[in-house]
Formats: C-alpha cells, structure tokens, sequence
C-alpha cells in the first residue's frame, strides 16, 4: 500500500484531535451552569469524542497489523526485524490497556464519567500513551517503514 503512510498520519492527527478534546473534558468536565443547551451539547461532543476515539484507535490498529507490521516480517535485516518487533509488542500491550479502559468505563454515562476521578485519570493516561505512542510511530516507525517499503520496491 504506497499511501499507508500518509493514512496512518492521518488518523494520528484525528486521534489526537480526539484527544485534545477529552483531555479537555477531564480538566474541565461539564460545567455550563444553567444553560440546558450548553450542557447537551458539551455532553454530546464529549459522547461523539469518545466513540470517535474508540473507532479511530481500533481502526487504525487493525491497519498496522495488516499492512505495517507484515512489511518488517519480509525484510532480511535482523535489527530491522527485532525493531519492528519490538514496536509491535509494545503496541499489542498498549491497545490491550486501551480496549481495557473503554471495557472499563462502557457502561458509565457522560455524567457519571464526568465525576469519576478514576476515569479521569485512566483516562489522561491513555492519551499520554497514545500520544507518545504517536510521535514515536511518526519519528522512528515511519521512517523506517518508508526505508524498507523504499528498499523493497526497488528490488522488483
């Protein structure tokens, strides 16, 4: 796949994005006073931002496994290879704690998870994992990948 790239960071940026906005809830939660259609709507986004999140993030790890990872598994370089590996170990560990969370929290509403201090701090964990998670992949595993892809199509 020629653009899995430019895919990947594509959903990288709507993941932080998803993100951002729920970092954002967990710092402030829904506080809107009074006003009825502010808070239906801060509940909403906030809805919309999770299931984004979950959709997203679910995607964007089965097109690892399909289209990323298989690559390394051709390359003949070992350090390549134990690299590769590594990254997708630490993934498979990741993505488990993540599926966890959203297990975890499932059943919950937006109010309930509003005032749940757990929640909120698995949550800000989850996104510091995935968003270092992201700018690794973007520095380390995407270059490489580029390389090998680069390398292999060459040879045909």
């Amino acid at each position: 796949m020629d653009n899995l790239i430019a895919i990947l960071k594509q959903q990288h940026w709507a993941i932080r994005s998803s993100c951002d906005a729920l970092d954002e809830f967990c710092k402030k939660g829904i506080n809107v006073g009074n006003n009825l259609e502010q808070w239906v709507g801060e509940k909403n986004n906030t809805l919309f931002h999770l299931k984004i999140f979950k959709k997203i993030l679910v995607a964007h790890l089965n097109l690892e496994d399909a289209e990323l990872y298989p690559a390394f598994t051709k390359v003949k370089d070992k350090k390549i290879k134990e690299i590769a590996e590594k990254y997708s170990d630490e993934m498979i560990l990741i993505s488990k704690r993540t599926l966890s969370f959203f297990e975890t929290y499932s059943h919950l509403t937006v109010d309930d998870l509003s005032q749940n201090e757990y929640f909120k701090l698995d949550l800000n964990t989850i996104i510091t994992i995935i968003k270092k998670r992201i700018d690794i992949e973007e520095q380390e595993l995407y270059p490489l990948y580029s390389k090998v892809n680069i390398a292999s199509t060459s040879i045909h």
